[in-house]
């Protein structure tokens, strides 16, 4: 048993010592009722992707303020030290973000991908429409990735805490 319980009337608030706090002042740092504790850890949300052209918030998922060169550290240094077709998302501008992936021999390539008024153009890849503006940056990604279709980018393992890839 923990604390002295004697003299103590069993409908007494408790604290969490087992001391009555019936007569304690005002300034306790107990509430009257302590809530019970949680055996379940709460479960963090999910990341909220952008769903529509109107929803013009950047996903958790992307880095907000990383520059070329933090970005090439990252990718090539422990835990990933250069995989090749580890990648990154990055913001650089309202509807502009840099795809940088680790190619073959530790090279790190940045590809500059924008949503326009009608397609997503990855810029530096012959200016080429890959998606309609309609789809979102993870639909983006994942018609980047695929090894069947016209980009076959060697988007392997996205970086970052929260990646939904």
């Amino acid at each position: 048993v923990i604390g002295d319980l004697a003299g103590v009337s069993p409908r007494a608030p408790m604290t969490p010592l087992g001391r009555s706090i019936a007569n304690q002042e005002e300034s306790t740092p107990f509430p009257a009722r302590m809530p019970m504790p949680c055996t379940v850890p709460p479960q963090d949300p999910a990341p909220q992707l952008a769903d529509s052209p109107a929803d013009q918030r950047t996903p958790d998922w992307v880095y907000k303020d990383l520059t070329r060169a933090d970005a090439c550290s990252i990718l090539l240094e422990p835990p990933w030290s250069g995989v090749q077709g580890c990648f990154l998302v990055r913001r650089k501008e309202a509807n502009m973000y840099v795809i940088s992936v680790v190619g073959k021999g530790r090279q790190v390539a940045h590809y500059l991908l924008q949503r326009g008024a009608d397609d997503w153009v990855v810029q530096n890849m012959a200016d080429r429409p890959c998606a309609p503006a309609s789809a979102t940056l993870l639909a983006v990604l994942t018609t980047l990735r695929d090894p069947h279709g016209k980009w076959r980018m060697n988007l392997a393992k996205m970086v970052h805490p929260m990646a939904p890839l």
